[in-house]
């Protein structure tokens, strides 16, 4: 599993068998941007959040998940993604 800040087509030479989109709601980015003191990525980040959303990609909604619920999220996500056996 690989967690970052790209797109498929920026990966496109990398054996990835399926991707995700965690994200969350402009309104909850903003929240933790500024609860961390980032105020000033607020524009960029939600300009980039509507980009990663048009691309169309299974999501798991992070908006009022804790960390252990969206983790939880991710390993379903993946379980269902494996090949049978």
């Amino acid at each position: 599993m690989l967690l970052g800040v790209c797109t498929p087509r920026e990966l496109r030479d990398w054996p990835i068998g399926a991707w995700i989109l965690l994200d969350c709601s402009d309104e909850e980015r903003c929240r933790r941007l500024v609860a961390d003191g980032r105020p000033g990525d607020v524009e960029a980040t939600i300009t980039d959040g509507r980009h990663y959303r048009a691309l169309d990609l299974p999501v798991i909604d992070t908006t009022s998940r804790t960390p252990f619920q969206v983790a939880a999220g991710i390993a379903e996500f993946v379980h269902r993604a494996e090949p049978a056996d």
